[in-house]
Parts: structure tokens; sequence; C-alpha cells
């Protein structure tokens, strides 16, 4: 990893699923997906069972059940194994589930709000980044759909499965202190009081929650415990943008 002595200015970086995109949109994307497969619109890659033929019919609809099933926080893919069975179609859950989570047809798009910060972000020179827990795949796929790799560089972007660390270790947010020693501050945006703030905190950074969405696929908990709560809200990302402070190389 090479470290960057000249940068002088304030690091942010982002949560992926529920901060910089909506994770529910991903999930649509991917219930079409397999409704295509089920109804004999679309072939995976991974190849399908000719069991599928003459049955599709009794498939047609399904994204919109499992679109119920995640708006009510039920599990949905518990849903969808239940239906297969039903149609003795079992052993093709796992074939599903991977194209599904695999989905380079989904067209995911940045919040509006974070994508107004994000430019701001990016015209001042700010150094940005990603910590997300999840599959490699899925959240790659998720940050080239919305556009996300146009602002971060890919040095930038650590994925837990990737480095096999998640957010309840501090590796993967020690990357940024050790390749800017000399930045002025460190900042992390998320959403998740349950596992965002907690290691960022105990590290001394600037920790602020997203405030402008209510329907993410995991329940919104609050927790009691301080050191796990986020010391700021983002309520609007141009006046949050106006307090980093940070110009780019060279500025302190």
């Amino acid at each position: 990893m090479d470290k960057d002595i000249t940068y002088h200015g304030d690091v942010v970086v982002f949560d992926l699923d529920d901060t910089l995109i909506r994770e529910r949109d991903y999930c649509r994307e991917g219930f079409r997906r397999i409704e295509r497969i089920l109804t004999g619109g679309l072939v995976p890659e991974e190849g399908i069972s000719v069991k599928f033929k003459g049955i599709s019919v009794k498939f047609k609809g399904i994204a919109d059940e499992l679109e119920a099933r995640l708006e009510n926080r039920e599990a949905y893919f518990d849903y969808l194994e239940s239906r297969l069975a039903e149609n003795g179609m079992a052993d093709e859950m796992p074939m599903l589930v991977e194209s599904y989570r695999n989905n380079a047809e989904a067209e995911i798009k940045l919040l509006p709000a974070m994508k107004v910060l994000l430019e701001e972000l990016s015209k001042r020179g700010v150094v940005m980044g990603i910590v997300t827990d999840g599959r490699s795949g899925t959240q790659r796929q998720k940050i080239r759909s919305a556009g996300i790799d146009r602002y971060i560089e890919p040095q930038n972007i650590l994925i837990s499965e990737e480095t096999g660390k998640d957010k309840t270790r501090p590796d993967n947010f020690r990357h940024f202190v050790t390749r800017y020693p000399e930045a002025r501050c460190f900042y992390y945006i998320g959403d998740n009081e349950m596992k965002d703030f907690g290691i960022p905190n105990l590290m001394g950074w600037e920790t602020y929650k997203v405030e402008w969405h209510s329907d993410n696929v995991h329940e919104e908990i609050e927790n009691s415990d301080k050191m796990m709560q986020a010391r700021g809200k983002i309520v609007n990302p141009e006046e949050f943008a106006e307090q980093i402070g940070a110009k780019g190389k060279g500025v302190i």
C-alpha cells in the first residue's frame, strides 16, 4: 500500500448499503431477475433445469411476492425455497441465489443526497473511501452500477470478504490512517448503530449517521451504548460538505 504523506485534508469514508445506495433497490432487481429465470425469460450462465418447462406460469408474479416479504422484513428466500419445493425444484435454489447475488444487469442508483455529497467532496479534492461488509461480487456490482467507482479509487474500497475483516474489527479503518498519515481528520458515514460506528468511534474518528430515508432493508434499532452511536447526523449534504476542511494536497 502506497502512503500519501502530502495529503493534509480530511478523509471521508462511507458505508455502502442504505448509506450510498438503497439496498432495497438491489433486492428488487434481484427478484425481477429470479422471476425472469423461472418464467423462461432469461437463461442464466449457470444453466437451467428442464424441470422449469411447462410450469413457468406458476412463478408469474413471484417478484412481487418476494418484494412483499421484503417490505414486511420476512425471510424472502425461505419463501422462495418453499415455492420451489412445492414444484419439485428445491435443487434449483442455489443457482437462483447465485444469480440474484451476481446480477450484472442490476440498475442501482446513488441516493440523490449522497450524489450531491460525493460531487461536492470530489470538487474539493477530498479523499474518499468505502468500508462495507458483504460478498465481493455483490458489493462490487452495486458500486459499479451506481457509478460510485468514479469518485473513489480502487485501493480505498474495502469489502469484508476480500479483506477477511468486517466492521467489528479495526483493520479496514486502519487502512486509511496508514495510507494518509498526515490527514487532518477521518470521518465515517453510515446508517446502522448496531455495527457501523463502534470501531471508528474507538479510533477517534468523526462519525455521522444519514437521516434521509427510513425504509432500510434491516430494521433500524437505536443502540443505547453511546460508544456505538454516531456523533452526529447528516440531514443536509451541502451543509455537511461545507464543514469538511479539505482542499486537497498540501493544505493543512
